[in-house]
């Protein structure tokens, strides 16, 4: 009913608009339609909106929208009530297919182990990834005798028209001696071509049947606006039978109606998912601005404060001279408390590679390692780290690591953990770094810890291909700025030969990245070993008895920063023999006292009745009237040490003579 070439209108739905042009008898029409989209109501938090410099923190976002909700839930499949076994190789799993026609081998269902020897898991898995018996999943059988074969399991045509990003989330359990590779494919022409996700594995992951379940997200988000993408686990089996069962369960396909942009996105882990890690350096106001597929946007923005982290202290420690405690000192900047620790045996302080490169020796093949300040990097802490990639990127192949030198002995350790600060840009799940332990002297190396094993900024890839017969679990992507990572090690407590080195694997190609760096290398005892021994800017120890090892760190009352090592060096004084010439006198005699000790710088001072003098040289001559016993101190300035000897003194016999007559006649006698 409007009139105009021009009008406004504001639908509140999807509606069609028809347009007249009348000149005289003549008219003409025209019609427009209006998609109608809803705007998203977009909100963001922060798991930790304050944190510490150094550290990081997930950004949470929360999407609703009319009609679709924040997240789209396109398929799940947990097996539950699913008949066992495969017994025609026709089945299909909660709509997931198996489409090699094959009986023995394919996917088969069951809820306890697999029934073949050291293979497959006790149970499907709990929500935490526990196998539990009685929790139905699917399987790979290959008890068949050996050879190579592939088997495909194949979702059922999804919808993902109306989301902007999807992912396929799921459960897995590969133990056994014959496991090939597992990987995740899509289709987005009906099944005619295939292409691989970032997610592949290759042999064993778990070490028993009792192992938990690991799990997996990968993104498939070429899927998306596809009306019938397809996605299947394509299962390589090597030679051999019957170890190699892959299993899977709790499939869950979904996605996230919209697009996501989030500014400043340079100290985000990603600016276009839905929850990035935050790891500012300053204060930062995050904003997201959400999209949905018509192309409505909304924003909405989280503030992370970010606290400094107080500098380490500066200790210079202290020397100490036989059995007597000692008074620390030590400066902070001022804006926290001093805190004093005991350190336990073989636990030495943070290595910040200031004075040099600590010890640590690079090796492997192909390495880039290299210790210095010329990294793209930087460092941590002051201006000093190891870094591969040091000439700007790192090599093809390449398997190399940096070693600690020191071998901590953890025989009496209680929780100790290992620390560092780490920063990379590799190509995300192909190349990456992962650090490694050894309890044989360097003879073998494990990883230390996974993605699901818990930690502070642990991992965050568990398909990086480069790092080859070490697995999948590391650090791989874009994360140039310096996060504190740290991961429990109690799983090595008992062992007194413990090492550690940072190991990096890169595969065959695409190499134009700089590589991974690390800082501030330490181990530290969580558990009763470190016990806090006092607060302020000094500090005064109980009697030490050997050299001992201090830690000072500073905390401004929510960050506590780097430690500092201070060491009290104890020196045991030389001890002093004494000497007197003659050991036994007459009285009124004279008797030459002399030290005797190792200790050339030595001076010394007699003490006791009716000595005579005393020199430096440390000789003296006493006169004692009766037994005595004499004391010479020794001293060198610093330390001082004592002893006595004892001189026994006899009386001299007291004589008269008396005559039996005083006068005799000559020839006479008395």
């Amino acid at each position: 009913g409007l009139i105009g070439a021009n009008v406004t209108a504001i639908p509140t739905g999807a509606a069609t608009y028809i347009v007249q042009a009348v000149q005289g008898a003549c008219v003409a029409t025209d019609t427009i339609t209006i998609t109608f989209g809803s705007l998203p109501i977009v909100s963001v938090s922060a798991d930790n909106d304050t944190i510490c410099a150094g550290d990081s923190t997930n950004l949470n976002l929360s999407v609703v929208i009319s009609g679709a909700g924040g997240e789209l839930e396109l398929n799940t499949a947990d097996f539950t009530g699913l008949t066992f076994g495969n017994p025609n190789g026709t089945a299909i799993y909660g709509g997931w297919n198996t489409p090699s026609g094959a009986a023995t081998p394919d996917w088969n269902i069951d809820n306890n182990t697999t029934g073949s020897f050291a293979t497959g898991p006790n149970g499907g898995a709990d929500p935490t990834g526990v196998p539990t018996n009685g929790n139905p999943y699917v399987y790979l059988e290959t008890s068949v005798g050996g050879g190579t074969f592939d088997r495909y399991l194949e979702s059922p045509a999804l919808d993902f028209s109306s989301v902007g990003n999807a992912s396929i989330e799921f459960w897995y359990h590969m133990y056994g001696a014959q496991i090939g590779t597992l990987s995740v494919e899509t289709s987005a022409d009906g099944g005619t071509t295939w292409v691989p996700t970032t997610f592949s594995l290759s042999g064993q992951q778990q070490t028993s049947e009792g192992d938990n379940w690991l799990p997996a997200v990968v993104d498939i988000s070429s899927l998306a606006g596809n009306p019938a993408g397809l996605v299947r686990f394509h299962a390589v089996h090597s030679a051999g039978c019957c170890s190699g069962d892959m299993a899977l369960d709790n499939f869950r396909v979904f996605g996230t109606p919209a697009g996501f942009a989030w500014t400043p996105g340079g100290s985000l882990s990603d600016s276009t998912t839905a929850s990035p890690v935050a790891a500012p350096t300053t204060t930062t106001t995050y904003t997201v601005t959400v999209t949905t597929n018509e192309g409505c946007t909304a924003t909405s923005s989280v503030t992370v404060n970010v606290v400094p982290v107080p500098a380490a202290p500066v200790c210079m420690g202290d020397t100490i001279c036989g059995e007597q405690t000692a008074t620390l000192t030590a400066t902070g900047s001022g804006s926290g408390t001093l805190n004093w620790y005991g350190v336990p045996a073989g636990f030495p302080g943070v290595e910040n590679f200031e004075a040099g490169d600590g010890g640590f020796i690079s090796g492997g093949t192909n390495s880039t390692w290299a210790f210095g300040s010329a990294g793209s990097f930087g460092a941590s802490s002051g201006t000093n780290a190891w870094q591969n990639a040091s000439a700007g990127t790192y090599n093809n192949n390449e398997a190399s690591w940096v070693e600690s030198p020191v071998i901590y002995d953890f025989s009496a350790a209680v929780a100790p953990i290992v620390q560092l600060d780490v920063a990379y840009n590799t190509e995300f799940s192909w190349d990456g770094a992962q650090l490694q332990s050894s309890i044989n002297g360097g003879t073998s190396w494990q990883t230390v810890g996974s993605t699901a094993s818990g930690g502070t900024n642990w991992y965050n890839d568990n398909t990086i291909t480069g790092l080859g017969a070490f697995g999948s679990n590391g650090w791989s992507g874009n994360f140039p700025t310096y996060v504190t990572a740290s991961h429990d090690v109690s799983s090595l407590v008992g062992n007194s030969d413990v090492r550690f080195r940072v190991f990096f694997g890169s595969d065959g190609s695409v190499n134009g990245f700089t590589g991974f760096a690390f800082d501030d290398f330490q181990v530290i005892e969580s558990g009763g070993d470190l016990v806090l021994l006092g607060s302020g800017n000094s500090f005064t120890t109980d009697v030490i008895t050997e050299t001992t090892t201090f830690l000072v760190s500073e905390d401004n009352g929510y960050c506590v920063g780097p430690a500092d090592t201070c060491v009290v060096v104890f020196i045991e004084a030389d001890s002093i023999i004494a000497t007197a010439t003659p050991g036994v006198i007459c009285q009124g005699d004279t008797v030459l006292l002399e030290p005797f000790s190792a200790n050339a710088s030595y001076t010394y001072t007699w003490s006791g009745p009716n000595v005579l003098g005393t020199t430096v040289t440390g000789s003296a001559t006493a006169m004692p009237s009766s037994d005595a016993t004499y004391t010479v101190v020794g001293t060198d300035g610093f330390c001082t040490s004592e002893t006595e000897i004892s001189v026994l003194v006899n009386p001299k016999p007291i004589l008269s003579i008396t005559p039996g007559t005083s006068l005799i006649c000559a020839g006479d006698s008395t």
